[in-house]
């Protein structure tokens, strides 16, 4: 879904699912009750979605994540992302 260094991907990540992620690693200086889960079930990869494996689960969706799947494209040098709305982030 997305590739790139460590450093870019951690600051500037532009997929959904990595979005995702990120949100739900724990935070030492935060004190809370349950950490964050992307909501919705892993699709079965042997029957997978059709579009984008992740659009089920995505809150950025919309109708062209649902009519193929997203090629890996170079967003910025290094840094690429398969989503059709990486610009957008």
């Amino acid at each position: 879904m997305e590739m790139g260094d460590t450093k870019t991907i951690l600051k500037a990540s532009k997929h959904p699912y990595t979005f995702g992620l990120l949100k739900s690693l724990p935070r030492i200086e935060e004190k809370i009750q349950s950490l964050y889960s992307i909501p919705g079930d892993v699709p079965d990869m042997l029957e997978p979605p059709s579009g984008c494996p992740f659009h089920p689960r995505c809150a950025y969706a919309i109708i062209n994540c649902q009519d193929k799947v997203p090629a890996l494209e170079e967003y910025e040098k290094g840094h690429l992302v398969a989503c059709v709305r990486a610009n957008e982030f």
